[in-house]
């Protein structure tokens, strides 16, 4: 089963190879990646026909400090320099790394504003409901059980 990203990227295009296609209908073992032309080489070329040790163009730009070779984020500089942005949480000084807060302030959001809401007993939960719910958190989706690094519960159903 596949996630919404990659539901609709093809299998590739040799025989018996179920790997998803990269490119030109192959995946990136037979060919949907170009290599580097130095010679013995066996790199991926990066933005022109060689790899980044050979002279390949990186895609993303570094940050523009002198002797600074970290990629830039916000106003052309890496988080270091002052280019990261900032938790919009009051009072918080971490930098952001979803939806514009920290790790920490991310984790404190809960889903639902629980206080306002009954809480049912256990027994009066439609299990079927749970049941569609879970097949779409596949384990390959999100470790079931686990916290998922996006604030998203681990599901753990047990039926009564």
């Amino acid at each position: 089963m596949k996630c919404a990203f990659h539901k609709g990227r093809g299998k590739c295009r040799m025989p018996d190879c179920h790997n998803q296609v990269y490119a030109r209908k192959l995946c990136v073992r037979h060919g949907g990646k170009k290599i580097c032309l130095r010679p013995h080489c066996t790199a991926h070329a990066r933005g022109n026909a060689f790899c980044l040790k050979h002279g390949g163009v990186a895609k993303r730009r570094t940050c523009e400090v002198d002797g600074c070779v970290k990629l830039a984020h916000a106003n052309h500089k890496c988080v270091a320099h002052g280019g990261g942005r900032y938790c919009k949480s009051p009072g918080c000084s971490f930098h952001a790394r979803f939806a514009g807060l920290c790790l920490q302030c991310n984790s404190d959001l809960t889903p639902l504003d629980l206080r306002n809401h009954v809480m049912l007993p256990l027994d009066d939960v439609d299990f079927s409901i749970l049941q569609v719910l879970a097949k779409e958190f596949t384990p390959n989706a999100c470790k079931i059980g686990k916290p998922h690094r996006r604030g998203m519960l681990g599901l753990n159903m047990v039926e009564a």
